[in-house]
């Protein structure tokens, strides 16, 4: 599927945070998840900046209270973080 708008495919800030939301909230994930999930929606994640883009991401929702951190994963000589949905009460 091809990405939308004049930069098809690349990494827009605008709009990710609905995508990233939409992704964890059918179950917990780390970074490298759900840069494969978001190539389903023509978003192709390609080098270590537009990683490093989608990680601001995370962070912000989690600062937001969106996504909670739910623990850790050393995978490879690599620590994932896995979040979730934030429960809203």
């Amino acid at each position: 599927m091809p990405g939308y708008g004049r930069g098809q495919g690349r990494f827009r800030r605008g709009w990710i945070e609905s995508f990233v939301l939409l992704i964890i909230a059918e179950e917990p994930a780390h970074g490298y998840e759900i840069a494969n999930k978001l190539s389903d929606f023509g978003v192709i994640l390609s080098g270590i900046g537009q990683m490093g883009n989608l990680y601001r991401t995370l962070a912000k929702l989690e600062d937001m209270g969106l996504l909670l951190l739910i623990g850790t994963q050393l995978i490879l000589g690599h620590q994932r973080k896995y979040t979730r949905l934030q429960k809203m009460e």
